[in-house]
Formats: C-alpha cells, sequence, structure tokens
C-alpha cells in the first residue's frame, strides 16, 4: 500500500480508505500522481520518519502540481471523513440547519447539566455555536472538493527555468479557507477540553498536546496566507498550503479525540462505580422482585437498580459505550448503557489508579477509534446516524420562523372573509387567474427596488433559476404579456413570500396570504383608478374592520416636488424612501437621514418640508378636492412643472369619479405618501385603519410601465393588494371576543344541528335525518359514538357553538316527531320544541334566518 508522508505524521493505507472515502467526495484520486510524489519526496531511509518529514519541509516552495495534488487530495479526503459518513454524496452540501438537526438527533433523552463554575459561560457559548461554526466547516469542504475536481483533471505543465510549476491560486485560496474553518471546529473543540479537564489532573497533559497541536496548525496556516498574499506575481506555495490544511485537520482530529476521551472519563467518574453480578457481566437486579413482595419493597428495589450518573439518550449512551471499549481495549459488540460490563470496570480502574502509560494507552484506543482512515469509525457513524434519524422522527416538529399553521377556527374566519372580498370582486365583473408560486428570478429581478433584497432565492439545482413570488402583482404582469391580454379586470388570492423580519403580533410574516385586484387595458383616462379605490373601500366595509382611510398621493407628483427641491434624480428614490417613513418617525429624524445618511443637501430637505408638511397639505388632507384646488393656484410652485401640471389634472378627474361613486369620503390627499416600489408610475395610495397599530392593509397603484418589462409592449394597468394576513387578525380577534361574550369557544364548523338521540341502538336513525338535513343544503352532524349520553351531546354542541341539537328517543320515533333545543343566539335557554320529522327542514331554516 502507498503511504505518504507530510511533516513526519504518516497516512498509512491511504489508497484503500480513500477508495472507500471518494465515494462521498464526488472525487476519484489520481493514484500516478499519488505514486510519483512517494518517489520523488520521500528519501531512501523510509525507516526514518522523521528525516522524510524534514525531506519534504526543506523542499523547494513549490511541488509539480501532480504532487501537489495528491498532497491536497490526501488530506481532503481525509477531512471528508471526519465530517461526512463515508460514501454519503449528500453530506458535501450539508448546511447548518441539518448539522443541528442531527445534533438534536443524537442528544435526544439524554439530560444537559449546565456547570455554575467560572467559565461556563464560554463553555455554553462552545456548545451552543457547535452547528454554525461546522456548518461553516463542511461549507468549506464543499468549495475545496468542488474546486478540486477541475485541477486534478488538469495536465501537468512544465517548470519553468527557476523550478516553478504553475498552480491554482483560487484552489490555494480555498484549501486556506478549510485550513481555518477546521482550525475554528477545533478551537471551540478546545473550549469545551478545558471545561472537561479544568477539574481533573488526570487529563491536563490531554489537554495541553490538543492546544499545543492547534497553536502550531494556526501558525502554520498563518504563514502559508502570508506567502501567498506576499507573492501575488508568482504561482502560489501549494507544499505549504498542503501542510496547513494537513496541520489543521490533524489538529482537529487530535482535539475531539482528546474531548471524547475526556467527556468518557468524566461522565464515568460521576456515575460512580459500576455495579456488576457475580459474573461481572451485567448490573445485579434487586434482591426483592417477586409479586407476593410489598410494594414499598418493589420501589426501593426499583430504585436501587437505577443507574447512577447523567440521563444519556440513546446516541449519547451508544457512543460513550464504543469510547470505553475502545479505550480498554474491549472486542465485541459494546454495551448500551454507562454500567454495563467489564469495560467499564477497566474505565473505572484507570480514574481509581491510573499511570501514564495506562492513560496513553486507553487515549490512543479512542484516536483509532476517531480515525477516519481506520476502519472502526464508519460502522460507528452508521450506527449513530440511524439512531439520530430514529430520533428526529419521534421529537416534536417545528414551523419555521415566519410561517404558521393555521387551526379550523381561524380557517373558518378566513373563510368568511374570502367569500366576502370574492363577492365585492366578483359584483364588479372580475375574473379569477393563478401563477406559479415560484417565477424565474430574471422576472422578479430589478422590479422591486431596494425590497429586492427581501425576495427568497431557491437553491440553484442544475436547471432554471428560480425565485419564490414576492407579490403577485409581478406575476401578473408577466401573464399579461405572456398571453398577450389587451383588457382583464382580474382578482387573485395565494400565499407570497418574503424574507423579512417577521412581527408575527402585527401580522408580519415571512410566508402569508395576499389578495390582488386589478384592471390592465387601455380605457379612458382614471376610469380603472376610480373603480379599483371603490372596491377597496367596498371590501373594507364589506369586512367591518372598522374606520379606515385611502392614503393617495401621485408618482409624478412626487417627483414634480423632487425636482422643484433641487434633489438630483439619482436621490430620488432613495429620498422617497426616506418621505415614506414619516407616518412612524418624525420629521427631525426623516431630515437627519436625508442629509447625514443620503447625503441631501439641508436646503433641499427643508423645501421638501414645504411641500409635504406645509399647512393646506396638513389641514386639507381629508378634504381631497380642496387641497387639489390649493395646489393647483397659479401662484403655487407646481404651475411651473409640468409633471405636476400632468398629476394634478388626473387627480382632478380622478376625485370627481370618486364622488360619484360615493367613495371620496375614505380618500386622504397624503403627499407624505412615497412608496418605494419602483414601478409605479401613476397614482399610488394605501389604507390603513385610524387607530390600530397594524400599518397598512391594503396598498397599490398605477403600473403602465410594468408589462412592458417582459413584452416590450406596454400595457395600462392598475390595481391594489390587500395585506389580508393583517385583516385576518383583526377578524380572528373579534370573533373570538364574541365567541366569548357568548359562552363559547370561536367555532371550527359551520355546523347548524347536532342531531342526537336518548337510549340505544339510535345511531342509525340519527343519520337518516342527517341526511335529510344534508339533502336540503343544511349543516349537520350525527356524532360516531353509538351510545352517547345526552349531557355529552349537549355539551359537545355549546363548546361547538352550534345554533341548534335536535334529539329524540324511541317514543318521539314511534310519534314521528322530534325536540329540539337552542343551544346558542338570542333564544338561547327557552324551551324545548317539539317539531314533526316532516318538518325539521323548514323549522331549521326558518331558524337560520
Amino acid at each position: 500500500m502507498a503511504q505518504v508522508v507530510i511533516g513526519g505524521v504518516g497516512d498509512a493505507d491511504l489508497i484503500e480508505s480513500c477508495g472507500r472515502v471518494s465515494s462521498g467526495s464526488g472525487v476519484q484520486l489520481d493514484t500516478t500522481a499519488l505514486a510519483r510524489l512517494q518517489k520523488e519526496a520521500v528519501p531512501k531511509d523510509k525507516h526514518q520518519p522523521e528525516a522524510a518529514g524534514e525531506a519534504i519541509l526543506q523542499a523547494p516552495s513549490y511541488l509539480t502540481r501532480e504532487q501537489a495534488r495528491a498532497v491536497i487530495f490526501a488530506k481532503l479526503v481525509t477531512l471528508a471523513a471526519v465530517i461526512f459518513p463515508a460514501g454519503d454524496e449528500a453530506g458535501l452540501a450539508k448546511s447548518t440547519q441539518e448539522i443541528y438537526n442531527d445534533l438534536q438527533g443524537f442528544v435526544e433523552g439524554s439530560k444537559q447539566v449546565t456547570s455554575k463554575r467560572k467559565g461556563s459561560s464560554a463553555l455554553q457559548e462552545s456548545i451552543d455555536h457547535i452547528a454554525e461554526v461546522h456548518g461553516a466547516l463542511a461549507l468549506a469542504q464543499t468549495h475545496a472538493a468542488s474546486k478540486l475536481k477541475p485541477e486534478m483533471a488538469r495536465p501537468a505543465s512544465r517548470p519553468d527555468k527557476a523550478g516553478h510549476v504553475g498552480a491554482s491560486r483560487s484552489l490555494l485560496g480555498y484549501l486556506l479557507l478549510l485550513a481555518r474553518a477546521a482550525l475554528d471546529a477545533g478551537r471551540l473543540s478546545l473550549v469545551r477540553l478545558q471545561a472537561l479537564t479544568a477539574t481533573s489532573p488526570l487529563l491536563q497533559d490531554v489537554q495541553v498536546t490538543a492546544g499545543l497541536k492547534l497553536q502550531q496548525a494556526a501558525e502554520s496556516t498563518s504563514a502559508a496566507s502570508a506567502k501567498i498574499d506576499n507573492r501575488l506575481d508568482r504561482e502560489g506555495p501549494s507544499l505549504q498550503a498542503a501542510l496547513a490544511l494537513s496541520d489543521a485537520v490533524s489538529a482537529l482530529q487530535e482535539s475531539l479525540a482528546a474531548e471524547a476521551f475526556a467527556a468518557l472519563l468524566t461522565l464515568r467518574q460521576q456515575a460512580g462505580p459500576p455495579v456488576l453480578q457475580p459474573n461481572g457481566n451485567a448490573p445485579m437486579e434487586a434482591a426483592v422482585t417477586s409479586d407476593a413482595a410489598p410494594k414499598a419493597d418493589k420501589k426501593a428495589a426499583k430504585k436501587k437498580g437505577k443507574t447512577a450518573g447523567p440521563a444519556l439518550g440513546k446516541g449519547s449512551g451508544h457512543l460513550l459505550s464504543a469510547l470505553a471499549a475502545a479505550a480498554s481495549g474491549v472486542s465485541g459488540e459494546a454495551a448500551e448503557c454507562i454500567n454495563a460490563g467489564p469495560e467499564d470496570t477497566l474505565v473505572w480502574g484507570l480514574l481509581q489508579n491510573s499511570s501514564s502509560s495506562d492513560l496513553s494507552k486507553a487515549s490512543r484506543g479512542v484516536q483509532d477509534l476517531l480515525d477516519p482512515l481506520k476502519p472502526n469509525l464508519e460502522p460507528l457513524l452508521g450506527s449513530l446516524r440511524s439512531i439520530m434519524e430514529a430520533n428526529q422522527a419521534r421529537r416534536r416538529p417545528k414551523v419555521a420562523k415566519g410561517a404558521r399553521d393555521l387551526v379550523p377556527a381561524q380557517m373558518m374566519v378566513r373563510q368568511a372573509a374570502i367569500g366576502a372580498l370574492t363577492g365585492v370582486f366578483t359584483r364588479h365583473g372580475a375574473v379569477a387567474i393563478d401563477t406559479p408560486v415560484f417565477e424565474l428570478r430574471e422576472t422578479l429581478t430589478g422590479k422591486y427596488g431596494e425590497d429586492s433584497k427581501l425576495i427568497y432565492d431557491l437553491a440553484d439545482q442544475g436547471g432554471e433559476i428560480l425565485s419564490l413570488r414576492y407579490d403577485l402583482t409581478v406575476p401578473f404582469a408577466r401573464y399579461v404579456a405572456l398571453h398577450g391580454v389587451s383588457q382583464i379586470k382580474r382578482y387573485h388570492m395565494a400565499k407570497v413570500y418574503r424574507r423579512d423580519n417577521p412581527q408575527m403580533n402585527r401580522g408580519r410574516f415571512r410566508e402569508f396570504m395576499q389578495c390582488d385586484f386589478d384592471i390592465a387595458g387601455s380605457y379612458p383616462p382614471m376610469i380603472p383608478d376610480a373603480e379599483v379605490l371603490k372596491v377597496a373601500a367596498e371590501a373594507l366595509e364589506q369586512l367591518q374592520l372598522g374606520n379606515f382611510e385611502i392614503k393617495l398621493n401621485h408618482r409624478q407628483l412626487l417627483d414634480a416636488m423632487m425636482a422643484l427641491a433641487g434633489v438630483p434624480a439619482s436621490k430620488t428614490r432613495a429620498i422617497c424612501s426616506a418621505i415614506d417613513k414619516l407616518d412612524k418617525e418624525p420629521w427631525s429624524a426623516v431630515r437627519a437621514e436625508m442629509v447625514e445618511q443620503k447625503g441631501l443637501s439641508p436646503a433641499a430637505a427643508d423645501r421638501i418640508h414645504g411641500f409635504i408638511l406645509s399647512e393646506d397639505a396638513m389641514n386639507l388632507r381629508r378634504q381631497p378636492q380642496q387641497l387639489l384646488a390649493a395646489l393647483s393656484a397659479p401662484d403655487h410652485p407646481f404651475s411651473s412643472n409640468a409633471d405636476a401640471r400632468t398629476a394634478l389634472e388626473q387627480l382632478k378627474i380622478l376625485f370627481d369619479l370618486l364622488h360619484r361613486m360615493q367613495a371620496l369620503d375614505h380618500i386622504a390627499f397624503d403627499l407624505t405618501l412615497a412608496r418605494g416600489l419602483d414601478y409605479y408610475t401613476g397614482v399610488i395610495y394605501e389604507v390603513i385603519l385610524v387607530g390600530e397599530n397594524v400599518g397598512a392593509i391594503a396598498a397599490g397603484g398605477r403600473y403602465d410601465g410594468l408589462v412592458g418589462m417582459f413584452s416590450g409592449k406596454d400595457v395600462p394597468a392598475v390595481g391594489v393588494s390587500f395585506g389580508i394576513e393583517r385583516m385576518f387578525n383583526i377578524l380572528e380577534q373579534r370573533a373570538a371576543e364574541r365567541a366569548a361574550a357568548a359562552g363559547h369557544k370561536l367555532r371550527e364548523s359551520q355546523t347548524q344541528v347536532l342531531v342526537a338521540s336518548i337510549g340505544k341502538n339510535l345511531q342509525m336513525q340519527r343519520l337518516e335525518v342527517c341526511q335529510r338535513l344534508w339533502a336540503s343544503g343544511i349543516a349537520a352532524e350525527f356524532g360516531y359514538k353509538a351510545n352517547p349520553v345526552l349531557k355529552e351531546q349537549w355539551n359537545y354542541a355549546e363548546e361547538q357553538g352550534i345554533p341548534l341539537m335536535l334529539f329524540f328517543g324511541a317514543e318521539e320515533l314511534e310519534q314521528g316527531t322530534a325536540k329540539i333545543k337552542i343551544v346558542s343566539g338570542p333564544r338561547k335557554g327557552s324551551d324545548d320544541e317539539v317539531v314533526q320529522l316532516s318538518d325539521i327542514v323548514a323549522f331549521v331554516t326558518a331558524c337560520s334566518t
């Protein structure tokens, strides 16, 4: 077998090990290059590893490309086996979240004991950051391995006159990045090791050795990095980068093995001496176990038989048993618990009267178990993987941040609201469409200004580059362009996704429902705009959310204000974004942002204040036609700007239309409204609830140029998007308050009647009565319990808020009658009414109306 010697440390049986691990790394070993490295770099005296190490360290700073590849790949393979189980191709793409999930599965069932000693906060941080640091290590390994593939495939180049051979500078950078990531993981392990050895003099030497290795590796990595940085005009020092990675990986392995050994001894000491049967193989059972024994004796025996020490789950217990067997040199199947057999006796013996040679031997046993190039690690990782996967299936799942599950009571409220909105839209002649939840990334890019950073990009799967839709407006514009639509009035309700900071209590999520109403096509001026605003007002009135106002402005009017105030065109969008914060921040804060952060002159900021916060603008905002007249006066600065004149003319037409539609009362002409989306070209607006701190619940405007971005031909369009999640939150809260006042919980179904019975064997009769109600379109339940108690049926109807309970017994059935109780509503508590079974449909229908 070939052997590569690096710095005096031998990686034995490398080719066999590479063959075992390379299927997981996605890289094939160049055995010819490896053999050449061995031949050229190892001195004739192969029996002196120290001399071999010195020979390589004294070699020129540059290996041939074949030699560099072999050295580099040797350490990559080693590191791949340290991080991932052999043969796990998906392992190369492991994320921090996946590593966190693995850790949770591994420690499932184990009880963490938090130390109160000095320095325990550092220990806790080292535990909390495991997934983050090892996730970065996995990512660095992935990048290095992917870069190595084309590098290994390249033909070797001849040395130049100075004997230098070109090497991939980017590969060297990735190798050093990988070395630093390995060092970070090693340092984290060392912090935990220091905490474990703080009270155990036996392990001080182990800790010191691991610390020295990490220090040497850090120095090696820094030196290699400096050498690359200082020789930008030359090829990268391949050998030194490979040696730095080698040192970092060796230090990581050393620290992890030392930590495992220290953890084994610490837990063995906490557990106390093993309790064995006379044959020395299993824990002793309690003396009293017969059924005739007194209960108190049984409890005492059970307590006596409990395993001492910390509680360990299946994963950590299995690893601990494997470590104990390796440290003691016991062969065969490792036991499943800490007090299991002779290996524990030997480990306990190390703690009682150990010599340095005993500790060294036990420590080497643990190192051998965790060595990725030896055969014991792979089966151990496989068994731990099985345990982790089983534990993950049992662990309580959770919802991703910014998303939530909706229970039946919430869905009841939502379905009612969606029905009301759909009624408004269809009353105005709108049609429904649907678009995919994901779009080509190019479809969404450049449409949202500063908010583009909130788009959820999907991982590149090697095909089309996709993103989750941010809203429903851009997909609608793409739909119009793709299908050649010239005129359409449409509504669309669907989920959208934004990588925002979620505020669940204020209705801000990362996944949420949006509801849009849009009109696209060429029509007389401002008529579609007026109808969209009328629809928004009707929708809010229909949902009965309370007093609301529709804040309205015009994009061209904003542009005119910026020009007249002296704002450079390059800063217009940034300044508008600052103005839009005036509903949350005072003018002083907004002005400071304009001047100090956006670089606007103080004079220009003051001129903007004169436009948007003038006396007329503040006092007449709820009287839009009067404010419009003031802004249209000949002596107003707007009279000198063409954009302003156009905007004011369009607003005059719009306000006249809204007045005729009886929707002007809700309009607030607000010059501070400056919505940040880049695609609006005309009127812009947003709807707020007066007195509620929930932000805008609807917003929209005219976007004549958006469709043209996809087809090259502009199609005028205007629309409104409802923040339906915020509406739902308000409606759910009010429905819950009404339910509490009525003495029942929020309803989960639309059941109108519960069909109940008194006595036995009447389930079929209940079902037949239910069938009559169902056939007439009445929502009813009959209960699956064969012989329910009447009180239980009444309680169920009351808890669920079911208005009516129809019940009968054998006597009522003989007479063809049933009794009806009023469970909720104004007539609750009134006397039971006797109804002929043939008349129940008419009776229930009358009660419902």
